[in-house]
């Protein structure tokens, strides 16, 4: 039944060494690796076009140390290059739109902070312009609309944390996402375009 050879080799499994996927309510040095867009409608009223990004550990992480309880609710160090090439998902981010002549929506741009700290944190440039809204001049950012190609690459701060959710059975699962992201001042761009070239 079992290997001769092999018999006097132990082999176990401690829980305690399982790979954590990550540390709940930190900051992570990460680039966006996909991305996809889609407009939907929220509660039959606004349009948003939302942006679900997958973001990868990058190897600056190894340099950092996040710190977890353990079972008896002490402080544990843990090095960063446990995280290094992991990936994760972000919450949609949401860029409510505004209507134009003959759209049937309505505006919610006071909805649009989440978006416009998202545009900082990656190091868009967002032009000031004026609008008149019920004969009062305002001076407000104008959002760019961006694509796969605009945030390829693009290095931010994230800050993952736990969600729960139910499958179709009802189930609870819980996963690992970015709730927000920071300006990541010191990282730089990575070029996943070029990686994926076979030559």
């Amino acid at each position: 039944m079992f290997d001769t050879d092999l018999e006097n080799e132990v082999g176990y499994f401690d829980p305690a060494d399982s790979p954590e996927p990550f540390i709940a309510k930190q900051l992570y040095p990460a680039h966006i690796k996909d991305v996809v867009s889609r407009e939907v409608m929220v509660k039959n009223k606004y349009k948003a076009r939302v942006y679900d990004l997958t973001c990868e550990i990058a190897s600056e992480c190894s340099n950092n140390e996040y710190v977890k309880k353990d079972d008896e609710d002490n402080d544990v160090t843990v090095s960063g290059v446990k995280f290094v090439g992991k990936e994760f998902k972000s919450k949609g981010i949401f860029m409510f739109l505004t209507p134009k002549e003959g759209d049937k929506f309505h505006s919610n741009n006071g909805a649009n902070e989440n978006y416009l700290t998202f545009c900082e944190s990656i190091g868009v440039k967002m032009k000031d312009i004026e609008i008149e809204v019920d004969g009062e001049t305002r001076t407000v950012k104008q959002f760019p609309v961006l694509n796969k190609d605009n945030l390829m690459g693009k290095p931010v701060m994230a800050y993952i944390d736990t969600e729960e959710w139910k499958t179709k059975d009802g189930e609870k699962r819980t996963s690992f996402k970015a709730k927000w992201f920071n300006k990541w001042e010191e990282g730089q761009e990575k070029d996943y375009i070029s990686d994926d070239i076979p030559f």
